[in-house]
């Protein structure tokens, strides 16, 4: 697979490193790690961050960058749709491309998910290149393996089961680093004295127990009800009596939910809760994480800085959010998520009626909490599992779902579900297609197979499934017999059978969903070979043979996966399975 005309390590140790990550602040947060680990495995090396202008401040607290570019993402945006003179654009962009290559990089490492990031990675001049680029003409092009696999997550999300912390060591080349606490032993101890001198000025003495929440989200699909904040308030002072609670969030929107919760505690009650809204600067706000005994959170960015810190977090998970992939990496966190049939939403879904908000029921939440903080902040395996079993006892097969972090053998972190929870083929095939994925995307064949075993409530789902592998498998071999120099036909019949192929391949996917990060995979390899020039048609057809033969490779690995219908339905690549009330609608998973 021509993905890259340089591997990992191809320009040696480098002294320059450019991370691209014009993204969301959440993103960037969960970037930090694979820094942590290239700073680890490059000591020497200058490390710098190009981001959008508007998330400059929010880097403060993180040593181990050299220094940030920043764009104007917004001020482009803009410029580009009031129809600028396209020279005049040209320019400032060729400005900010020289910026970042008056630093010389050795390693550009681009994570931006979209064209500006594509001809961004294009222009930077760099010895070697990790992440999304583009070619000469204008095509996307992908510099890793892992990046193609960032590209199949909108459209195949339900099937995903990387978190993007590891998924972003992965394009980067990195591993886990060696000292998770770097962050937290960064912070300056100003910051730490500061929290607590603020803290004491409102009325909370040094050791007091905290409990934080960060009510607000960048946007309204993404809050949890303030009524339903206020509830966990008063639930867990009366449960905690000595505990205290600080309401976090920054703006006019999160004062006023902050005050609205306040004054529904009432005055007992109330006087145990302190609203820091924009009371804090990034760093005390980094401090005062790492004080509290735990954090509540809607999908925010402090979430993940908490995590950063060490600090337990429990996440509420609905609308557009896919906890797998985005809540915060950190073993031990619990996230509490809606069952309803249509959540997660697709990010781009604009739902006037988000009713899965409501399926967090406030009592389950506050128990959360309370078991959580039962446990260690940093749990072993034996508290772990102790976690997960009492975690166990508060859930239901109702409309919410519990699931807490663990860190797998790889040390990637997974979300495995506490007590019973709905049997869907997202539960069934996540595990498998994470074993596949590492295997053959780290260079690897796929291997022995993962056995399938099909509960009885989706039994159909299996025969499609089945049924749609076949069809791939026949699509496939089609294309390797078609692309092996033999097929006999005029170069017009030719073309016009390899696009019938594809379109078969293509409506597959379409048609059956849990068969799409195959297809989609197999149609983002083909756009990566960056073979252009028709005197080099002969290695365009090996190449383009190559993407049909691993598509072959991978659905019959998942043909022989497929197991009886009717049995347990695997939980973990590591063989652990769940516990399934024949007939129903659920299983409960044994820890893993």
């Amino acid at each position: 697979m021509i993905v890259s005309d340089n591997t990992p390590g191809h320009c040696g140790s480098p002294e320059t490193i450019i991370v691209l990550a014009l993204s969301r602040m959440g993103d960037i947060y969960q970037l930090y790690p694979s820094i942590l680990s290239l700073r680890e495995k490059s000591p020497s090396a200058r490390i710098f961050l190009v981001i959008y202008k508007e998330f400059a401040e929010a880097m403060a607290p993180f040593s181990a960058i050299d220094g940030i570019l920043l764009i104007d993402g917004s001020g482009l945006k803009k410029r580009v749709l009031s129809g600028e003179d396209p020279v005049t654009l040209y320019q400032s962009f060729s400005l900010m491309v020289g910026a970042i290559n008056e630093l010389s990089p050795d390693l550009l490492i681009n994570l931006t998910p979209n064209r500006i990031g594509a001809m961004l990675g294009y222009l930077v001049n760099a010895r070697e290149k990790r992440g999304l680029s583009m070619t000469g003409d204008g095509y996307r092009t992908h510099l890793s393996p892992w990046i193609l696999y960032l590209s199949t997550f909108v459209k195949n999300r339900l099937f995903n089961d990387l978190n993007l912390v590891d998924l972003f060591k992965k394009i980067a080349g990195v591993g886990a680093s060696k000292d998770e606490e770097k962050a937290l032993r960064d912070l300056p101890e100003v910051s730490h004295k500061e929290v607590e001198d603020l803290l004491r000025f409102r009325g909370i003495d040094p050791g007091t127990p905290i409990i934080a929440m960060a009510t607000g989200a960048s946007v309204e699909i993404k809050r949890w009800p303030v009524e339903s904040f206020s509830r966990v308030c008063q639930r867990l002072l009366e449960l905690l009596p000595t505990h205290r609670i600080v309401l976090l969030g920054s703006g006019s929107e999160d004062a006023a939910r902050n005050q609205h919760i306040l004054k529904s505690a009432g005055g007992r009650l109330g006087g145990r809760i302190l609203d820091l809204t924009d009371a804090t600067s990034v760093m005390t706000l980094s401090a005062l994480l790492s004080r509290v005994e735990i954090l509540l959170s809607n999908d925010t960015g402090t979430m993940h800085v908490a995590a950063l810190f060490g600090t337990p977090s429990v996440c509420l998970s609905f609308s557009q959010l896919f906890h797998p992939e985005t809540a915060p990496a950190l073993e031990g966190n619990v996230v509490v998520s809606s069952n309803r049939a249509c959540a997660p939403c697709s990010p781009s879904a604009l739902c006037n009626n988000p009713v899965c908000r409501e399926d967090l029921e406030a009592e389950l939440v506050s128990s959360v909490i309370v078991t959580r903080l039962g446990h260690m902040r940093r749990p072993d395996r034996e508290d772990w599992e102790s976690l997960h079993q009492d975690l166990g006892a508060l859930s239901t097969a109702g409309r919410s779902l519990v699931s807490l972090a663990r860190r797998d053998e790889l040390g990637e972190i997974h979300f495995v579900a506490s007590g019973d929870f709905p049997v869907d083929v997202g539960a069934v095939l996540r595990p498998v297609y994470r074993v596949l994925w590492h295997r053959v995307l780290s260079g690897e064949k796929a291997g022995d197979p993962v056995p399938i075993h099909w509960p009885f409530p989706l039994s159909e789902q299996a025969r499609e499934m089945r049924k749609a592998l076949e069809r791939l498998a026949d699509c496939s071999s089609e294309g390797v017999f078609l692309t092996g120099g033999d097929a006999g036909l005029s170069g017009e019949e030719w073309a016009m059978r390899i696009e019938s192929v594809d379109r078969n391949i293509r409506e597959t996917g379409e048609a059956f969903p849990p068969v799409g990060p195959l297809t989609t995979m197999f149609f983002l390899e083909k756009e990566s070979i960056g073979i252009r020039d028709p005197f080099l048609w002969k290695l365009l057809v090996e190449e383009t043979r190559k993407t049909y033969i691993r598509l072959n490779e991978r659905v019959s690995w998942l043909l022989d996966c497929q197991g009886p219908v009717g049995g347990n339905p695997s939980i973990s690549s590591s063989g652990g399975e769940a516990e399934l009330r024949q007939g129903e609608r659920f299983f409960h998973s044994a820890a893993v």
